[in-house]
């Protein structure tokens, strides 16, 4: 969404503006493509964003960034299950259409997408997708894109539980005192509660794009950007 995206960035450049936080550092949760329609403008103005100022703007990968990549790896493996969570939106995105039915792909055209799709991206972005991180944090606070074992130390997470979730990740609370923040999952309003914090409000869904702001000594507040401007 990617009209959305630049309305919530510049409500946060004026919250900076306003509170004189310059040394803000931004971290994106992940899920930049695929159910929306804009898939490839949102990677641009991310890969821009973190090619500008790569100490101060995080972006973490999400699961839908890891069948992407997954995908180009290897067009002949399971590539129909990214086809089916957005796919074929995110190729669309870039200029490349697919038949109605992936099933009906056979491997020369599995081939030919993944190549087409290679060109269309291009090497400097595919490179910044394959190296963003899957965590990041300060103090007690943690943002990961959908979960964490709530039994594990946090420097001892598993990156496909990172990536996908944990079973337990919102039934069992956190003993060490940690807020976990995480995208994946979609709430109808931002959730804080047990050491979480769920900030994936659906704009794909038509709800609002939301940030939060975390600092030290204050409570979480919150930044949102709806469709109806």
């Amino acid at each position: 969404c990617a009209k959305l995206l630049s309305t919530l960035l510049q409500m946060i450049e004026e919250d900076i503006r306003v509170t004189a936080a310059q040394n803000a550092t931004l971290i994106f949760v992940g899920d930049y493509i695929d159910r929306g329609p804009d898939s490839a403008q949102v990677l641009r103005v991310l890969h821009q964003l973190n090619k500008v100022n790569r100490k101060q703007v995080i972006c973490l990968r999400g699961n839908h960034e890891e069948m992407l990549l997954n995908f180009l790896a290897d067009p002949l493996g399971p590539s129909n299950r990214w086809f089916r969570h957005g796919g074929r939106n995110t190729m669309a995105s870039f200029g490349i259409n697919m038949p109605v039915d992936p099933k009906e792909l056979k491997q020369r055209d599995l081939l030919d997408l993944a190549a087409a799709l290679r060109s269309a991206m291009g090497g400097l972005m595919l490179s910044w997708l394959k190296g963003l991180p899957l965590q990041w944090h300060t103090g007690n606070i943690w943002v990961v894109h959908a979960g964490v074992d709530p039994f594990r130390p946090m420097e001892e997470q598993d990156r496909k539980v990172m990536l996908w979730g944990h079973p337990d990740f919102n039934i069992v609370e956190r003993s060490d005192s940690q807020w976990v923040v995480v995208g994946h999952r979609v709430v109808d309003h931002p959730v804080k509660r047990a050491g979480r914090v769920h900030i994936d409000t659906g704009a794909v869904y038509g709800g609002p794009l939301t940030a939060i702001r975390a600092e030290p000594g204050a409570d979480i507040r919150y930044l949102q950007a709806f469709h109806h401007g």
